[in-house]
């Protein structure tokens, strides 16, 4: 590897854990955090602001999916964003029981995307739609403005 190369996969490593340390701030943080998140913090057995350092680190985390089935999506909205507009969205629990997902961005972001398409192709904005096809594992079948 060059070093140039070298030096580039460093400040993406320095910068991916530099990612990381926001993120567990942002989410687990008093003055940011969710209530779900601020409680899953005194229920670990670790400490995410401190014991969390590398990517490695994030397997202490336990499997929560079961818990995101019914919980209320006021539960997921952080804190530090409560005045931005929020997202819900429902699985139709193809592989398992369906669970849910409370998004600001990247998900709005891609049902925008949808939106453009569905335009394109001479879809009405408005009307009653049944979106039967696979969405992935991303809880993407929603076209808003209905």
């Amino acid at each position: 590897m060059t070093s140039a190369a070298t030096k580039s996969a460093v400040t993406s490593h320095e910068d991916t854990l530099q990612r990381l340390h926001e993120t567990l701030q942002w989410h687990f943080g008093p003055e940011t955090g969710s209530p779900f998140w601020l409680a899953k913090r005194l229920e670990f057995d670790f400490d995410p602001l401190r014991d969390i350092t590398t990517l490695a680190d994030l397997r202490l985390f336990p499997d929560i999916s079961s818990q995101l089935r019914q919980l209320p999506a006021d539960e997921l909205i952080p804190k530090g964003s409560a005045n931005e507009v929020y997202h819900v969205f429902d699985s139709g629990g193809t592989s398992g029981a369906p669970k849910r997902v409370v998004e600001s961005s990247s998900r709005t972001l891609c049902v925008d995307w949808c939106n453009d398409v569905l335009d394109q192709h001479g879809f009405p904005e408005r009307g009653h739609w049944l979106h039967v096809g696979p969405s992935g594992p991303h809880v993407l079948g929603v076209r808003f403005g209905v």
